[in-house]
């Protein structure tokens, strides 16, 4: 009775800790600017149109950049296939990178809060429901198909995630926020979309190494999970220890692996936006704090090697992209584009 007694403490101690502002799909930075490379260029994405810039600044505007797209939701890039996605409220950009070229489609269905692009193929999420479309075209292959019952059979209670593998199969990651009396879930699992319902064929439980999700990204060969674990690592202490975590998920190993687990500065950090470049994380923490993380050559560990208080980045302010050695940061204010060199 005792030993339940405080292991029923130390559950309540750990929530306490860990529970605000926990249950809900953090919402993304609606209307901020994005922007996506191009080359030695990048494009700026904003609610009033989209601009070619480089270091000195604009070099031209979009020509057919669509009436009526609404504000910018979210975007995706594969470097790898060489394409990037772009969302509007109303509106479609597919971005070949190399040639810096936008080709829109309008967007009448259900509000998209995330898009993923994969090779020749990109997912949008609508809550629950998942659309595959091809990159050449932006028509679907396959047309919303929802997850609840999928989330439900798992015990599972919010869609964070949906990459695209081939026209029938997904990776998606599951997520259930803690509360009081019970522990927070995630899965990554593989989906057979092929038969018109949802077959998980291979999952990977994420629970035991990561509890508040706060981004999830990809690069379009990984996924990254960042965010916070709460665990009570010394049984000399009756308040949970908490740490930094930063997951990557490998898709064609189908391998999970801590890239970053930080006990040093995680007692109230949120992560607000996430960037991967090559062997380089960044992050934007809650105050407008900027980290990066270098990972070393085992892809297995990292260290950190910026935590910059001094210069806390406006609200708003959001990630561009991250390469091996820099991170361009969209301010979100009157100095616009941010270049951050790290060594």
């Amino acid at each position: 009775m005792k030993q339940l007694s405080l292991a029923l403490l130390g559950l309540l101690a750990w929530t306490s800790v860990s529970c605000s502002g926990a249950g809900s799909r953090p919402p993304r930075m609606l209307g901020s600017p994005v922007t996506i490379p191009a080359g030695n260029n990048y494009w700026l994405y904003t609610e009033a149109g989209a601009e070619l810039r480089d270091a000195s600044g604009l070099l031209r505007s979009s020509a057919n950049f669509p009436v009526g797209a609404g504000r910018p939701v979210d975007s995706s890039l594969d470097l790898e296939s060489g394409w990037g996605v772009i969302v509007y409220e109303r509106s479609l950009g597919v971005v070949q990178l190399a040639e810096a070229e936008t080709t829109w489609y309008s967007h009448a269905g259900p509000a998209i809060e995330r898009v993923a692009v994969r090779g020749e193929l990109f997912a949008t999420l609508s809550g629950d429901d998942v659309d595959i479309r091809r990159v050449a075209d932006g028509k679907p292959v396959r047309s919303a198909t929802s997850g609840r019952a999928w989330l439900d059979s798992q015990g599972l209670e919010e869609l964070r995630f949906a990459l695209p593998l081939s026209d029938a199969e997904i990776l998606v990651v599951g997520h259930k926020p803690r509360s009081v009396l019970s522990y927070p879930k995630t899965t990554i699992a593989r989906i057979d979309l092929s038969g018109g319902n949802w077959r998980q064929v291979a999952s990977e439980d994420a629970s035991h190494a990561i509890h508040d999700i706060d981004v999830v990204e990809s690069d379009g060969s990984a996924i990254y999970l960042a965010g916070k674990i709460v665990a009570m690592r010394s049984r000399a202490k009756m308040t949970p220890d908490q740490a930094l975590e930063v997951l990557r998920y490998d898709v064609g190993r189908r391998e999970l692996r801590t890239l970053v687990d930080d006990d040093r500065l995680a007692t109230k950090t949120q992560v607000l936006d996430l960037a991967v470049g090559q062997d380089l994380i960044a992050l934007i923490l809650d105050g407008g704090v900027l980290a990066a993380y270098r990972v070393h050559e085992d892809r297995r560990t990292s260290s950190r090697v910026l935590h910059d208080t001094e210069h806390p980045l406006p609200v708003g302010a959001r990630l561009g992209w991250a390469s091996a050695s820099s991170i361009v940061v969209i301010r979100g204010d009157a100095l616009g584009i941010e270049l951050r060199e790290i060594r």
